[in-house]
């Protein structure tokens, strides 16, 4: 194995094998343990060619410890009020900052708040408190900015089910209070990145809903923003039914679609030079939604996957997906267990890395024309890659998934132009968007009523209580093997593939 491969693997494997050992402090004999193998392999007790090597697979499990033990507090909180919640909860009153912007949606404003204090009841004495809170307010008052010291009287509840656990764990949030008061105490400083994305979100948001009615504004701001706050129930139902949640989120799903919109758009360049536009696009995408982690992160795989499908060199689009890998769990290894947005990325690119070569091989007759075979090809590459770990983690299985992906997706990346140009021109003159963003509205109506009619098919979505580990594993190994063989077996012999590279700059020169 390579030495660039052994260390990021090697690492992630680590990281993976502990979450079933997840200790605040490992044992000092482990550290012992494998600085003294280390010690080994630098005075030479391996071989020379293997030294190096060992070295290399030593230090990244002692990484691989080491950054676990820094988030250790993330999986399970010290504070005994948090480990022994009753189910009904326990009325608190807690003083502390709060941590994060503010999320406003419809009918609350979500918080986190740094608690620094607690008082149980109204009359308990004050405690000192080091948690998390995630607070929700629906009295729909004056929004607090971040850093604002607030006071927040509630019920204090440890989270359930056990997927929305895992999800605050990866937001080193402790518990929630729900429905709760909060007071402020002291204005914070907010910054100044954070209120100018909410502003524009904000400004952005406003003008989709003047120009567009109601659904499709909501749908428009969430594909465009990736906030879905304001769909109403019944539509993300159907979306979550469809298999279709996937485009109104920022994830490596949402990006692949604006991936798709460049290609259209740049159909008749070629592919080379779709490149930097493309990356240009995916980066005012991420100013756009905010620069979240989970939208830098989709980013990231998104630029990863138009790369490799820029070289065509699978050894070298693996490499880089791996070391991404590597720095995204060394920043915060949590989301190897619990994000279900960082795998469903990493799945999804890949998936286009991986099976776009093999599929482009039995498409043949798919014309090209609009971007249509890459629409196609990106779609099912998504799917077969995706669909079996979103039934695992979700216990849902949507059989209208395929369908229902292959006559939407292709339709998102024009909605999402054609909202784009009514909504810039909402800024100049609302009726001069509603004209130019009219195509916008026709697309957008189609596709919530095609999600609507697809959804009430009888079986569309399946409730798995659930799926088999076992079951996983033996699909992506069997993936993996299928893929393997099938490029194993395209793959010309060695003695031909040197002397095509050799012959390749004479051929591109018309000399034979």
């Amino acid at each position: 194995m390579p030495l660039v491969t052994c260390v990021p693997g090697s690492f992630i494997l680590t990281v993976f094998l502990l979450q079933w050992w997840q200790l605040p402090s490992y044992p000092p004999g482990l550290f012992l343990f494998l600085l003294s193998t280390a010690c080994c392999a630098m005075v030479g007790a391996f071989a020379p060619r293997t030294r190096t090597f060992a070295l290399a697979l030593l230090l990244s499990v002692c990484g691989a410890v080491l950054a676990l033990v820094c988030v250790t507090r993330a999986i399970e909180p010290d504070d005994p009020l948090i480990l022994d919640l009753p189910e009904k909860g326990t009325r608190v009153l807690i003083e502390g900052k709060i941590a994060h912007a503010p999320e406003e949606r419809r009918d609350q404003t979500l918080y986190v708040v740094q608690a620094s204090t607690l008082r149980r009841g109204l009359t308990g004495s004050i405690l000192p408190f080091d948690a998390r809170i995630l607070v929700t307010d629906r009295s729909l008052r004056i929004i607090h900015t971040k850093n604002s010291t607030v006071r927040v009287s509630g019920m204090l509840l440890a989270a359930t089910p056990a997927w929305y656990k895992d999800y605050l764990r990866l937001q080193d949030i402790d518990a929630t209070m729900p429905r709760v008061t909060v007071d402020l105490l002291q204005e914070g400083d907010p910054g100044i990145i954070g209120p100018v994305f909410a502003a524009m979100r904000t400004s952005v948001q406003s003008h989709i809903q003047q120009v567009f009615p109601e659904p499709g504004a909501a749908l428009l701001a969430g594909l465009l923003t990736g906030m879905r706050q304001d769909m109403p129930g019944h539509l993300q139902e159907d979306f979550r039914t469809t298999g279709l949640t996937h485009i109104v989120a920022v994830s490596g799903s949402n990006i692949t679609i604006i991936l798709v919109l460049f290609s259209h758009l740049l159909f008749f360049l070629p592919l080379r030079w779709r490149f930097l536009p493309s990356v240009l696009g995916i980066v005012v995408f991420v100013i756009f939604v905010g620069g979240s982690a989970s939208a830098v992160r989709a980013a990231i795989m998104g630029i990863l996957g138009l790369l490799a499908l820029q070289t065509g060199r699978q050894t070298q689009a693996r490499l880089s997906i791996l070391w991404t890998a590597f720095f995204m769990l060394l920043f915060n290894p949590l989301s190897l267990w619990f994000d279900a947005g960082f795998q469903l990325s990493f799945l999804a690119v890949l998936g286009l890395s991986e099976l776009t070569p093999q599929l482009q091989r039995y498409m043949t007759r798919i014309p090209e024309t609009f971007g249509l075979k890459e629409t196609l090809i990106a779609t099912l590459c998504a799917q077969i890659a995706a669909v079996p770990w979103v039934t695992f983690r979700f216990q849902q299985l949507s059989l209208i998934a395929p369908l229902s992906n292959l006559v939407i997706v292709p339709l998102v990346p024009y909605a999402m132009l054609a909202g784009f140009i009514g909504t810039v021109a909402g800024y100049v003159w609302i009726p001069l968007g509603k004209i130019l963003g009219w195509p916008g509205y026709l697309l957008l109506q189609f596709m919530i009523g095609a999600t609507s009619a697809l959804a009430k098919i009888p079986y569309a979505a399946l409730e798995i209580p659930a799926v088999s580990s076992a079951f996983i594993v033996v699909y992506y190994a069997t993936l993996a093997g299928i893929v393997t063989i099938v490029r194993r077996r395209r793959r010309p012999l060695p003695a031909v593939e040197e002397s095509l590279h050799i012959l390749a700059p004479q051929l591109r020169q018309g000399a034979l």
